[in-house]
């Protein structure tokens, strides 16, 4: 299950570094092939100095993930970085294996709030029946117990959420799932605990 966790410098005390996620915004959008499509913007404070960030991001349930992008943002304006093994500042690393793929981004902060998005594709994610199609997935799982206050996320589907569409949310029964206009399902949860989740299942006319 996807989550991020930050790598440190070893000359850094431990003590003086702390950080959290004051906010996560998950767009997901099934298109019609039944891959879905996805940014994740994760807002960072950072109190002591950090060489970077990494997301897992789970695999299991499709085909892989493709065409991975990631940007820092500044003054609301992406600024992507590169793809390298270098290690180096402002790129980023993929490591793939048969249930995630790891991303590590390679950005250094110091006491600082910092905007970072994560852009991919997920193939092959909806299982396809005779009249229905059904998708299962876990967008997102505090597996490291990183102080999260909101998570939100935005699922859309091909077409309109009619009332042939059903959908049920998975994690802590504090959180919220709307339909909202018809348009795309919202997903919220507040606070955020250790190992809590945050999914969905959808069932919707194929």
């Amino acid at each position: 299950i996807g989550f991020f966790v930050f790598l440190s410098p070893s000359n850094t005390w431990a003590a003086s570094k702390e950080y959290y996620i004051s906010n996560i915004n998950i767009e997901a959008k099934v298109d019609d092939k039944g891959n879905m499509n996805i940014e994740e913007t994760y807002k960072y404070n950072f109190t002591g100095k950090f060489n970077g960030i990494k997301r897992n991001i789970k695999t299991k349930g499709s085909d892989g993930v493709e065409d991975v992008k990631v940007s820092i943002v500044n003054n609301n304006k992406d600024e992507f970085i590169n793809e390298s093994n270098s290690e180096n500042n402002n790129t980023f690393q993929l490591n793939k294996s048969s249930s995630e793929t790891e991303v590590k981004i390679f950005n250094q902060s110091q006491d600082e709030e910092k905007v970072f998005k994560i852009r991919y594709t997920l193939k092959n994610v909806v299982t396809s029946y005779s009249d229905l199609s059904e998708l299962k997935w876990v967008f997102f799982e505090n597996a490291d117990d990183v102080k999260i206050d909101n998570i939100t996320v935005f699922l859309t589907l091909p077409n309109e959420i009619t009332k042939e569409v059903t959908y049920s949310g998975e994690g802590p029964k504090r959180g919220e799932l709307r339909n909202i206009d018809n348009k795309y399902i919202r997903l919220t949860l507040n606070d955020m605990e250790n190992n809590d989740v945050i999914g969905a299942s959808v069932l919707f006319p194929s």
